[in-house]
Protein backbone atom coordinates (compact mmCIF):
# COMPACT_ATOMS: atom_id res chain seq x y z
CA UNK A 1 0.00 0.00 0.00
CA UNK A 2 1.54 3.34 -0.95
CA UNK A 3 1.74 6.12 1.59
CA UNK A 4 -0.97 8.73 1.11
CA UNK A 5 1.65 11.45 0.68
CA UNK A 6 3.97 9.46 -1.58
CA UNK A 7 2.41 11.06 -4.66
CA UNK A 8 3.38 14.54 -3.51
CA UNK A 9 6.57 13.79 -1.57
CA UNK A 10 8.85 15.69 -3.93
CA UNK A 11 6.64 18.80 -3.74
CA UNK A 12 6.48 18.58 0.07
CA UNK A 13 10.25 18.25 0.43
CA UNK A 14 10.86 21.25 -1.81
CA UNK A 15 8.38 23.30 0.24
CA UNK A 16 10.30 22.36 3.40
CA UNK A 17 13.58 23.34 1.75
CA UNK A 18 15.10 19.86 1.81
CA UNK A 19 16.44 17.61 -0.92
CA UNK A 20 13.63 15.35 -2.17
CA UNK A 21 16.18 12.71 -3.16
CA UNK A 22 16.87 12.18 0.54
CA UNK A 23 13.47 10.51 1.00
CA UNK A 24 12.32 7.13 -0.24
CA UNK A 25 8.54 6.81 0.04
CA UNK A 26 8.57 3.56 -1.93
CA UNK A 27 10.89 1.66 0.44
CA UNK A 28 8.15 -0.49 2.00
CA UNK A 29 6.38 -1.03 -1.31
CA UNK A 30 9.66 -2.24 -2.82
CA UNK A 31 10.27 -4.50 0.18
CA UNK A 32 6.83 -6.14 -0.17
CA UNK A 33 7.24 -6.41 -3.95
CA UNK A 34 10.60 -8.17 -3.52
CA UNK A 35 9.13 -10.54 -0.95
CA UNK A 36 6.24 -11.44 -3.24
CA UNK A 37 8.53 -12.02 -6.21
CA UNK A 38 10.93 -14.16 -4.17
CA UNK A 39 8.09 -16.30 -2.83
CA UNK A 40 5.95 -16.61 -5.96
CA UNK A 41 3.16 -14.51 -4.51
CA UNK A 42 0.90 -12.21 -6.49
CA UNK A 43 1.04 -8.57 -5.44
CA UNK A 44 -2.12 -6.52 -5.87
CA UNK A 45 -0.94 -2.92 -5.88
CA UNK A 46 -3.54 -0.12 -5.83
CA UNK A 47 -0.89 2.52 -6.59
CA UNK A 48 -1.86 2.91 -10.29
CA UNK A 49 -5.51 3.56 -9.43
CA UNK A 50 -4.60 6.01 -6.66
CA UNK A 51 -1.98 7.77 -8.75
CA UNK A 52 -4.48 8.22 -11.57
CA UNK A 53 -6.92 9.88 -9.14
CA UNK A 54 -4.14 12.07 -7.75
CA UNK A 55 -3.18 13.17 -11.27
CA UNK A 56 -6.83 14.10 -11.86
CA UNK A 57 -6.64 16.41 -8.84
CA UNK A 58 -8.58 14.25 -6.39
CA UNK A 59 -7.75 14.61 -2.68
CA UNK A 60 -6.65 11.26 -1.26
CA UNK A 61 -5.98 12.08 2.38
CA UNK A 62 -7.54 13.94 5.25
CA UNK A 63 -6.52 17.59 5.53
CA UNK A 64 -4.77 17.29 8.91
CA UNK A 65 -4.18 13.54 9.00
CA UNK A 66 -1.98 11.59 6.56
CA UNK A 67 -4.34 8.59 6.39
CA UNK A 68 -6.28 7.91 3.21
CA UNK A 69 -9.70 9.57 3.26
CA UNK A 70 -13.07 7.94 2.46
CA UNK A 71 -12.71 8.62 -1.28
CA UNK A 72 -9.28 6.95 -1.44
CA UNK A 73 -10.47 4.01 0.63
CA UNK A 74 -13.32 3.47 -1.83
CA UNK A 75 -10.83 3.54 -4.73
CA UNK A 76 -8.58 1.07 -2.91
CA UNK A 77 -11.48 -1.25 -2.07
CA UNK A 78 -12.90 -1.21 -5.59
CA UNK A 79 -9.47 -1.83 -7.10
CA UNK A 80 -8.69 -4.73 -4.75
CA UNK A 81 -12.11 -6.31 -5.31
CA UNK A 82 -11.72 -5.96 -9.07
CA UNK A 83 -8.29 -7.62 -9.00
CA UNK A 84 -9.15 -10.40 -6.58
CA UNK A 85 -12.65 -11.38 -7.70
Amino acid sequence: MPLSDSFRLKEMAIQMGVDPDGYDASFYEDLVRSHCEANGMRLVDPRPALERCYQEGKVLRFKLDPHFNAFANRIIGEYLAGQIF
